[in-house]
């Protein structure tokens, strides 16, 4: 489980603005090299890449869905 280089979120097309905030989590940095330059690509500045397991990792402000 793991959000590699972010080209799942290609998939949710102009959608993707409504969500508030996305975390791309996954164990290689380099994979998350390319899903930060994706979302920069796109302008998705409320994208963040984290570098965790995504089985433990939780964000600051809690639970997300």
């Amino acid at each position: 489980m793991g959000g590699g280089t972010g080209a799942n979120l290609e998939f949710f097309g102009p959608e993707i603005l409504k969500l508030k905030k996305v975390y791309v989590v996954d164990l290689a940095g380099s994979l998350l090299k390319v899903a930060k330059s994706r979302a920069e690509k796109n302008q998705w500045s409320h994208v963040e890449t984290v570098e965790a397991d995504a089985t433990k990792w939780q964000p600051s402000e809690g639970q997300v869905d």
